[in-house]
């Protein structure tokens, strides 16, 4: 109940102005009704009040990401930085706004440094992935998903990732066989189908791969 929530915030806010717990949290209630633009204004009161408030820079941060200004939100990221430059936090989200700006390259420097500090950061690992599978460097993009799936076995979204690298490498028979794993999780999953029956079609076995085309 984000909207009645924020009432309340209000009327603490009309006793204390700088209460910090209230704006907060009427921040937060603002970005999860997607009002994000009033979420800012309240980060932005904290820091006006404490400029290196990192609770309120990586809210704004984030918000920044969700409207799409990712260089605003790198501007957030440094000065978290600049307050702590092992936060894995910053240096993982900043990694994935320059990677939403097409800095894939520049991106990875920042999801290594993370994983210098957390080497089972599934967030920086996954992003890392991808950033290496947008240049083109699959056999690095595999690695990345091997690693979390080293965590987590099971991981959809790291075996998936891995299926499409295989896939551009040419290696179907693998693709195969994640997909297979994919279909043992969840037998329904769509690209994991698709995934099989496109390796099946490349590897000329084409009556099997209908089989999964006609799944999708």
């Amino acid at each position: 109940k984000h909207q009645e929530a924020i009432k309340y915030y209000d009327k603490a806010l009309l006793i204390d102005k700088n209460y910090l717990f209230a704006l907060s949290n009427k921040g937060i209630a603002h970005a999860e009704l997607e009002e994000y633009q009033e979420s800012i204004k309240c980060y932005d009161q904290i820091l006006s009040i404490d400029e290196n408030n990192v609770g309120a820079l990586s809210n704004k941060s984030v918000t920044r990401d969700k409207l799409g200004e990712h260089e605003e939100a790198i501007k957030c990221y440094d000065q978290i930085l600049s307050i702590d430059e092992k936060n894995v936090f910053a240096l993982s989200n900043k990694g994935s706004s320059l990677a939403k700006l097409g800095k894939h390259q520049e991106a990875i420097k920042y999801y290594d440094k993370a994983l210098l500090i957390d080497k089972n950061n599934l967030f920086a690992l996954s992003n890392k992935g991808i950033a290496h599978a947008k240049l083109g460097e699959y056999r690095e993009a595999i690695k990345c998903y091997d690693q979390i799936l080293s965590i987590d076995e099971n991981n959809l979204n790291a075996l998936s990732c891995n299926s499409i690298a295989l896939s551009e490498l040419g290696e179907y028979r693998d693709v195969i066989k994640y997909s297979d794993i994919i279909l043992s999780i969840d037998e329904n999953n769509v690209d994991a189908l698709n995934q099989k029956g496109l390796a099946h079609a490349k590897l000329e076995e084409n009556q099997e791969a209908m089989k999964y085309i006609d799944r999708v």
